[in-house]
């Protein structure tokens, strides 16, 4: 079958020779290998919910959301309660969540999205914020279809799973995962105001104060926005808020989303006050399982940029943001977000070896836009920034190359899994080098 493909955010789009929809291990495997016999590239998508070209090709792009569902659930640990749980690499993230739920199970790393597939939340180093690594460091195995078309599991047990881990499918077409899963939990989600010289002054108190832990911030304010989220004491849900007032909620800060882009460009003063009103008052204290209370609604398409920076890096970076961004003119009606997360192990995680703290600028498409993300990325980059593989940035090879300690060894393993580059593309040869 032939046809256009796009994103979810329509910052991507191809036109495969061939747009297959996998509706098993093996068929994968069948496509694999006879895209290599004709020299035709393969890359394998989901939901298509990265905002960068990572699933473009010109050869085969391969759908897996058919690949999806829990296939098996292991035996609980008698000591943490944590439990294997074997997945299909086209299970949606809220199908996922929902699915584990209903099992008394969770799993930490959670984004705050429902809509990507677990394997590409996973190849692009999805994250949360907080305590939890992501959720890519959740995964303890991999069943993979090699660049030769074999199927290999890749486990605990081998010393690939750092490469596995975050691999921006370029090492082969993931078919299922091995998630390590905890006993649920309710959450206690808290949200309130607070200054942003508060946070600033200690980063890494902030980074621990709670189970998870966001902040909201217009670059314009001195003020943040803060979300968190601990184990409640309570062990009873929270009254679900009224549908009605939910759905007029919902309504009214879509519309106002909506005028301010199709005004748009408004008067900074009154683009900013637009701004404020699509966000509402803190909400009360409510608890809820983490799938329910890690998800923010995402009203309107938009373009974002994201890097991870040295934890102890993040008042520098603020300070400087605050003042560049000021200076382009442009106010996007989103609010950057800032979390905080773990040191991680895989080769190419953004948070590799370090405390990371994650800086995300989103706008919809506006006239300023483009410039508005550079001028953060000059600044994420100069405080040694590592870009998030699903989001949008401009690095290369040339510069990616001395921001990972083991690139080198991402390199042999690709060598390994793809020794004649079936699932090369133009954009991964700029990031990983051809």
């Amino acid at each position: 079958m032939t046809r256009s493909w796009s994103n979810w955010a329509g910052t991507a789009r191809c036109s495969p020779q061939t747009y297959a929809i996998a509706r098993s291990e093996a068929d994968v495997a069948t496509l694999v290998r006879a895209a290599r016999e004709r020299g035709v590239p393969v890359r394998a998508v989901g939901a298509g919910h990265s905002f960068a070209p990572l699933a473009c090709t010109p050869g085969i792009l391969v759908d897996v959301r058919r690949l999806r569902g829990v296939l098996a659930i292991g035996r609980a640990d008698a000591a943490t309660g944590a439990v294997t749980v074997t997945v299909g690499a086209g299970t949606p993230l809220g199908e996922l969540t929902a699915a584990l739920h209903l099992r008394g199970l969770t799993v930490h790393g959670l984004p705050t999205t429902t809509a990507p597939t677990l394997a590409g939340a996973v190849a692009t180093g999805t994250h949360g914020g907080g305590r939890h690594a992501s959720l890519s460091a959740q995964v303890v195995g991999f069943r993979v279809v090699t660049g030769t078309g074999d199927m290999r599991d890749v486990d605990l047990e081998r010393d690939l799973l750092p490469a596995f881990r975050v691999s921006l499918g370029a090492l082969g077409v993931v078919t299922r995962l091995v998630l390590r899963c905890v006993p649920g939990q309710l959450l206690e989600c808290r949200e309130a105001d607070g200054a942003l010289g508060d946070l600033m002054a200690d980063p890494v108190r902030w980074a621990a104060s709670a189970e998870h832990v966001s902040a909201f911030w217009f670059p314009w304010q001195d003020r943040v926005r803060h979300h968190t989220l601990q184990p409640a004491s309570n062990a009873r849900p929270s009254a679900a808020v009224s549908p009605v007032v939910t759905i007029r909620d919902d309504l009214l800060r879509g519309w106002a989303l909506r005028a301010a882009v199709a005004r748009s460009p408004l008067p900074r003063a009154a683009a900013q006050r637009l701004a404020e009103l699509c966000r509402p008052a803190p909400a009360p204290p409510h608890r809820g399982p983490a799938h329910t209370c890690c998800v923010f609604p995402q009203r309107l398409r938009f373009a974002a940029l994201e890097y991870g920076i040295p934890l102890e890096r993040l008042p520098e970076a603020v300070e400087r943001l605050r003042m560049a961004l000021r200076r382009t003119g442009f106010t996007s009606v989103l609010p950057l977000e800032i979390r905080p997360g773990p040191a991680e192990t895989a080769w190419l995680s953004p948070a590799q070896g370090r405390a990371t703290a994650w800086i995300n600028l989103a706008a919809p498409r506006t006239p300023g836009r483009d410039r508005w993300l550079r001028t953060a990325e000059e600044i994420l980059v100069e405080a040694g920034g590592r870009p998030h593989w699903a989001k949008r940035h401009s690095l290369d090879a040339s510069v990616l190359h001395d921001r990972y300690r083991h690139w080198n060894d991402f390199r042999a393993a690709r060598d390994a899994f793809d020794p004649d580059r079936v699932f090369r593309t133009p954009y991964l040869d700029r990031l990983l080098g051809s």
